[in-house]
């Protein structure tokens, strides 16, 4: 799903201004990986375009229609403080309850997302038993059962070790090929490697928004 964003500004309360007339369009379909200094406005994109935070003027626009038509995924940097069940079956049905889905509905769709992300045996289980890259699974998993358009990430690997940021690579590879879009924050070069497209930040400007390799290819070393 492509996200435009027409003539964005946005100004934190106390006249911080972050973004002022910036003018993007985010292709559909592909992993975006959004980078760049500390205070350069990532988290602040990635919050506009959810409708957590509303910009002072301009629109953001998926394919034609505004952010309250859509269900976003969240993936945080400590998935820990999303969760608000106490077993990882009821975390994963939790938003079906919200949307309103019959339960025996809930048991089945539960059933074969805890089964494709290899949470079953786990279903019974604390979200708080689990590994660092197990949680981000189960992040993930929590929001895919019921059928986002787009993930937004924000540094989601930040708490985990190399064990649970292998796990979380390959969850995310997954979601690739199932076509979903996904924006991912991100401060480590290492990872940029895994997406399709690059988005540098610097106070709030767009520097560079090309193709990954030509990201790494140029060498880019404001990050």
């Amino acid at each position: 799903m492509k996200i435009v964003l027409e003539d964005l500004s946005f100004s934190y309360r106390g006249g911080k201004k972050v973004f002022e007339h910036l003018d993007l369009v985010l292709p559909g379909r592909h992993i975006v990986a959004i980078t760049g200094p500390n205070g350069s406005g990532k988290t602040t994109l990635l919050k506009l375009i959810a409708g957590i935070l509303e910009p002072d003027s301009g629109k953001v626009i998926f394919d034609g229609v505004g952010s309250e038509f859509l269900r976003f995924g969240f993936v945080f940097q400590n998935p820990s403080e999303q969760f608000v069940h106490f077993t990882v079956e009821r975390e994963v049905g939790f938003a079906l309850e919200n949307f309103g889905y019959d339960s025996d509905v809930i048991a089945i769709k539960v059933s074969e997302i805890l089964k494709e992300f290899g949470l079953y045996s786990k279903r019974g289980s604390s979200p708080d038993e689990l590994s660092g890259g197990e949680q981000q699974k189960l992040s993930i998993a929590s929001s895919v059962v019921y059928e986002p358009k787009i993930f937004l990430m924000d540094e989601p690997t930040s708490y985990l070790d190399e064990p649970g940021k292998k796990l979380f690579f390959e969850t995310v590879s997954s979601l690739r090929r199932r076509g979903y879009s996904i924006l991912w924050v991100t401060q480590d070069p290492s990872e940029l490697k895994l997406s399709d497209y690059v988005l540098l930040l610097e106070e709030g400007r767009v520097t560079f928004f090309e193709n990954t390799k030509r990201f790494l290819k140029d060498g880019y070393d404001s990050i």
